[in-house]
């Protein structure tokens, strides 16, 4: 099945990892409506970067300290589990 299809039946995640250098590392994952969200710490789910803009791509949105974007992966819905 083609990598596009299997978004669109919600099988796989897209995610992007990005890292604040010396500090911190932060997910960001392609949600259906063709949007990242995010969640910093304890702090709700966003859809918006540090300016409030929406995140169509999350290597040109406002990252603050997160200048470092490593790479996208692709994440079977259901196969991770984090407590």
């Amino acid at each position: 099945m083609a990598f596009r299809a299997l978004l669109r039946l919600s099988l796989v995640h897209l995610v992007a990892l990005v890292i604040s250098p010396g500090h911190d590392y932060h997910w960001y994952r392609k949600g259906r409506a063709g949007y990242c969200t995010h969640k910093m710490g304890n702090s709700p789910a966003t859809d918006v970067d540090n300016s409030g803009h929406l995140i169509p791509d999350p290597r040109t949105a406002d990252r603050g300290s997160y200048n470092i974007f490593c790479t996208f992966m692709v994440v079977m819905h259901g196969h991770i589990k984090i407590n």
